[in-house]
């Protein structure tokens, strides 16, 4: 396969990503990428969830470690911004939904422009401490 084509079939699985947070299943039409191919592919979300069950325990580990270090609690948390894309994935909501029990969970705007957004305000935060000039994101 070409390097176009593979680049193509990387958007058409994100797409794909997309299409399952929302629906239960996708298809890739295997033959846009190889024409010798005559193929549709099918995937379920259940499949796709049980595909990204490792990357979801590392997530679950990095939390681990990260409340082991500090002393607060998965309880102690009372809100939960959900940003990023991946927030926008059943599996992912569910999995912080039974993390974080007590606490609200929200999104506001578009859950990708937050993260840009919020990495602007840290690069402010961090240009103020070794600038004192007034440096204005917004």
């Amino acid at each position: 396969m070409n390097e176009r084509n593979k680049y193509r079939l990387m958007l058409k699985c994100v797409e794909i990503k997309h299409t399952l947070s929302i629906e239960s299943e996708a298809s890739l039409d295997v033959d846009v990428f190889n024409p010798d191919i005559d193929e549709s592919l099918q995937i379920t979300r259940q499949e796709f969830e049980k595909m990204c069950a490792a990357l979801l325990n590392r997530f679950q580990e990095v939390l681990k470690q990260t409340f082991s270090k500090t002393d607060i609690f998965s309880s102690d948390i009372n809100k939960v911004l959900l940003v990023g894309g991946g927030c926008r994935m059943p599996m992912i909501k569910l999995f912080l939904h039974q993390v974080f029990t007590k606490a609200e969970h929200s999104s506001v705007g578009n859950p990708d422009e937050m993260v840009a957004i919020g990495a602007a305000y840290y690069s402010s935060f961090l240009m103020s401490k070794n600038d004192s000039s007034n440096c204005n994101i917004m």
